[in-house]
């Protein structure tokens, strides 16, 4: 599920509460910038909502296969501390 105050109240309704004043993302993105500023932030998005993500902080958005934007830099040492570390099977 896409974690917006839109698609949280369209998904459960008055079942989850009231909804809150702010958005959950930006502040999360934001604290992670501060000590990882070239991080990447990458989302599969659904129901056209790329440009609203990428105004909360996303780097990009993808949907049905295609970018719709993008403004990815080279990584940083630091943002590749963030990234899960491949792994390779022994056949």
């Amino acid at each position: 599920m896409l974690m917006t105050n839109e698609v949280f109240a369209r998904t459960w309704g008055d079942r989850a509460g009231p909804i809150p004043d702010t958005e959950y993302g930006p502040a999360l993105i934001d604290r992670c910038k501060e000590t990882h500023p070239d991080f990447p932030f990458l989302a599969e998005v659904y129901w056209d909502m790329e440009w609203t993500l990428q105004q909360q902080g996303l780097t990009s958005a993808t949907t049905s296969g295609y970018t719709t934007a993008s403004h990815t830099t080279r990584p940083s040492r630091s943002a590749a501390n963030c990234t899960p570390t491949p792994t390779t099977r022994s056949a």
